[in-house]
């Protein structure tokens, strides 16, 4: 794995290239992590998936988005429109170092989003895992877990724990299980619906998922006829938890899907 810096001087991302090892495949994969806690949980099965693919040949990038983890900017810089223009950068950085075949995209969560709506235009080929369809029911989910986390960390009778709960803003904004949330950030992911994610003709999406995905049946009944294939599993990630103990980092079906996917 090679650590790297890429993009403009102020707003540079951080990447990570995994190259192909052996008989190069010609095919490149970028990664798209999600956001605050659900990037934590996905960390360490997109280095695993990553690592797994060169392994086979493939040319593998995974990076920060802006405003996240080893890249410039804050958490409260994040935002869906920064995401689509650090993806378009990451998608040319791959390219320039590759020059592949041709190029999937990977996205988990709040990156599966991203590579609905920015993918297409330089890609015809997505996987996503777990990808979020339905912004105000996520926002509902992070409000829900957390409250239950700081819940979890006061005694049901201290003064503080009922202060913190009652001034927890709903729907949330300004911090969310540990991690900023900005009003731009949040505005966008109230307003995602479903109907603003349409795959167009020629592009193809393998959707992985587990459990009830919000938005996912008038989503996958919307899209055209073959462009989509969906696979339910029989685990994933605690996508909503501050503390993944007890959980498996890499879930083996998770693993075996992706790399199946990326590999057929």
């Amino acid at each position: 794995m090679q650590p790297f810096f890429f993009g403009a001087t102020g707003r540079q991302l951080y990447g990570a290239w995994h190259p192909a090892q052996g008989q190069r495949r010609h095919l490149g994969v970028l990664l798209l992590a999600s956001y605050g806690q659900e990037t934590s949980r996905a960390y360490r099965l997109l280095r695993v998936l990553a690592e797994r693919l060169a392994m086979q040949g493939v040319d593998v990038m995974r990076f920060d988005w802006s405003g996240s983890g080893d890249s410039a900017g804050a958490d409260e810089d994040a935002s869906l429109r920064a995401w689509r223009e650090d993806a378009a950068l990451a998608h040319a950085e791959l390219m320039a170092r590759a020059q592949p075949g041709h190029v999937i995209w990977v996205g988990v969560r709040l990156g599966a989003t991203v590579a609905l709506q920015a993918g297409p235009a330089l890609t015809r080929e997505l996987v996503l895992l777990d990808p979020v369809l339905d912004g105000a029911a996520l926002m509902r989910t992070w409000h829900h877990a957390h409250l239950t986390n700081l819940g979890e960390r006061f005694p049901p009778a201290n003064v503080l724990q009922a202060a913190l709960l009652q001034a927890v803003p709903d729907p949330l904004v300004g911090e969310v299980m540990g991690f900023g949330l900005s009003p731009t950030f949040a505005a966008e992911l109230q307003a995602l619906h479903p109907a603003d994610l349409p795959l167009p003709p020629g592009c193809h999406a393998d959707v992985l998922t587990h459990g009830e995905t919000a938005g996912l049946a008038p989503w996958l009944a919307a899209q055209p006829a073959g462009a989509v294939s969906h696979q339910s599993l029989p685990q994933s990630l605690p996508w909503a938890a501050m503390d993944g103990s007890g959980t498996p980092l890499v879930p083996a079906a998770v693993l075996r899907a992706l790399l199946d996917r990326c590999l057929a």
